[in-house]
């Protein structure tokens, strides 16, 4: 039996093929011939480690295929202790730059207005739930009736005036009359 393999020498390959493709194969191969190239250089091998990692930012990788793409780079590409200290700032900077996106002052404005929002539904969230469980405590369980007419208020001052009204009320029905 006999087994036969394509073979491919690295070295004869395109790198600006290699460079244009969106392949992480591509930059594993890039990879390897920079550490080749700059096997007595370490500065330029920093230079070019940090090209090769960006370039998984770059190519839209998600963050997994980045990490271990960049654990192959990191293997190929191996730094002295102070360039591997330095080149550690780089890819945290990057990243720290590329979630803090300029935000024009509309956008600003709007985030403003749904943080309000979100944080008025949650008090009236909270003030329905106050409310429920105070009938709930006092009377037992709630008819969906009354809670759905509980849900239906939109305003804090009514839900609140409700709940101490539930505490004190001598019946459901009692209080079913104060909205």
């Amino acid at each position: 039996m006999r087994f036969e393999y394509p073979m491919c020498k690295l070295l004869d390959l395109d790198e600006a093929a290699l460079g244009a493709s969106a392949s992480p194969a591509a930059t594993v191969i890039l990879a390897h011939l920079e550490a080749q190239r700059n096997s007595r250089n370490p500065e330029r091998r920093k230079v070019a480690k940090w090209a090769l990692t960006r370039r998984l930012y770059e190519r839209g990788f998600e963050r997994r295929q980045i990490l271990e793409l960049f654990r192959l780079i990191d293997w190929l590409m191996v730094l002295p202790e102070t360039l591997a200290v330095e080149f550690r700032r780089e890819p945290l900077q990057y990243e720290k730059a590329m979630s803090i996106p300029y935000i024009t002052s509309i956008e600003r404005l709007g985030r403003q207005e749904g943080r309000q929002e979100g944080r008025q539904e949650g008090a009236l969230s909270e003030a329905r739930t106050a409310v429920i469980e105070a009938i709930e405590v006092r009377f037992g369980a709630v008819p969906d009736e009354v809670r759905k007419r509980i849900e239906s208020l939109v305003d804090l001052q009514p839900l609140r005036t409700l709940r101490r009204t539930s505490l004190t009320t001598p019946s459901l029905d009692a209080l079913s009359c104060e909205f």
